[in-house]
């Protein structure tokens, strides 16, 4: 199960962007998803069952089964308590310091959203498991309290100011590779220079940090979606292909009345 959990291939290639801040009463996230431009881009809706809070996925489609998932290999998403992460690919780095804690029983990132509630909850959780697993991508986490941290494996990034920002390098140490990344420096620099934060300037963000026709193995990288989370309001503003003039927004509540979906994200553009 570990082995087929996330399929992310070279990180200098596949590089996406996420960024996290809170101002007053808004807390919002911003992504870019960047994979093969014929990949099967997918959402996954699971209700709050039991004990388990109702959550979001966006994924892609995979020939590979993904435990609890099926065909759909899980990369970002939010649940109903206003928690959100993503995944980032990163330069090989093993990780020790868990190696004698015990194995997932689930998919990780099923039980990060289906069993957590904030920042501080994913941790916790987090700091039973052996995350050997994790030795290639790092994973963005944050809340609508206004938490956020970066999840390298052995080591936690948290933030340190009303921001984060992450691409696909280790913070704990950029020499390592994917650093210096203009895309992360990009979005640093428009949220240094803010006073307050809006939809409208997290699309701007994600508008000048996408990609688009990018050659590689006789195929094309872009962005595949983008996503702006609304994480107080849970409210998703969605956007396609790097489309930012047509814009979705998905509203959690409404979809988890509509009970547990399994569909592509193109459907709701192509309406």
């Amino acid at each position: 199960m570990i082995l087929v959990i996330l399929a992310i291939p070279n990180m200098q290639t596949f590089a996406c962007t996420g960024f996290f801040a809170i101002r007053g009463d808004d807390a919002f996230v911003g992504n870019n998803e960047d994979y093969y431009s014929t990949t099967q881009t997918k959402i996954f809706v699971k209700p709050p069952e039991g004990k388990k809070y109702g959550r979001l996925f966006f994924g892609f489609y995979s020939p590979e089964q993904h435990y609890g998932f099926g065909n759909f290999n899980p990369q970002g998403g939010m649940n109903e308590q206003g928690l959100f992460f993503d995944c980032f690919a990163t330069p090989p780095l093993p990780v020790k310091e868990s190696e004698n804690k015990i194995e997932f029983d689930d998919h990780p990132l099923e039980i990060l959203l289906g069993e957590c509630a904030t920042v501080e909850d994913v941790v916790a959780k987090f700091n039973n498991y052996n995350l050997g697993f994790m030795k290639k991508f790092q994973i963005f986490i944050a809340d609508k309290t206004g938490q956020s941290a970066i999840i390298e494996g052995d080591k936690i990034v948290r933030k340190s100011g009303w921001y984060q920002v992450v691409t696909s390098f280790y913070h704990s140490n950029p020499s390592l590779g994917g650093y210096p990344c203009k895309r992360y420096e990009t979005a640093l620099n428009i949220l240094e220079n803010s006073k307050g934060i809006s939809i409208e300037q997290f699309k701007k963000i994600l508008v000048k940090t996408h990609v688009e026709n990018i050659k590689y193995n006789s195929r094309i990288i872009e962005t595949l979606y983008s996503n702006i989370y609304d994480l107080r309001k849970g409210l998703v503003y969605v956007y396609y292909r790097h489309d930012f003039d047509n814009e979705i927004i998905i509203n959690l509540k409404n979809e988890f009345i509509k009970g547990k979906r399994f569909y592509n994200l193109q459907s709701l553009f192509d309406k």
